[in-house]
């Protein structure tokens, strides 16, 4: 029996996102090395373009040969899910927040283009 406080087990902890508390949390080994290694190739490419060329394409011409078929297939299965999902009940669920958004005669281009902005002039 728990308390109206308690959470049962299984429950996720309850976080303030970084972005609300003000910081954002940098992981500076995942940071730092995806910016050495896209720099290096970076860097890399601009000193022998041929090089880089030919070595890249052989790299794509891997993967596509060895995930080509995985590819299509995990983009047909995406686009078959995005289709079932718009045809389904799920696809009226509103994203984000009810906030009504600017009326035209509000915004600065808006207010020469109302009809009341303009009948007024």
């Amino acid at each position: 029996m728990s308390t109206a406080g308690e959470k049962g087990p299984g429950t996720a902890p309850e976080e303030t996102p970084a972005e609300e508390m003000g910081t954002v949390r940098l992981k500076p080994v995942v940071f730092f090395g995806a910016a050495v290694l896209v720099l290096a190739i970076s860097i890399w490419a601009i000193i022998t373009p041929t090089g880089a060329e030919s070595a890249i394409g052989v790299v794509v011409g891997k993967i596509s040969e060895w995930f080509g078929w995985y590819y299509f297939l995990a983009a047909t299965l995406y686009l078959l899910f995005v289709v079932f999902i718009a045809v389904s009940k799920y696809g009226t669920v509103k994203l984000g927040p009810s906030i009504p958004g600017p009326t035209t005669a509000s915004s600065p281009g808006g207010r020469c283009c109302s009809r009341r902005a303009s009948a007024s002039t």
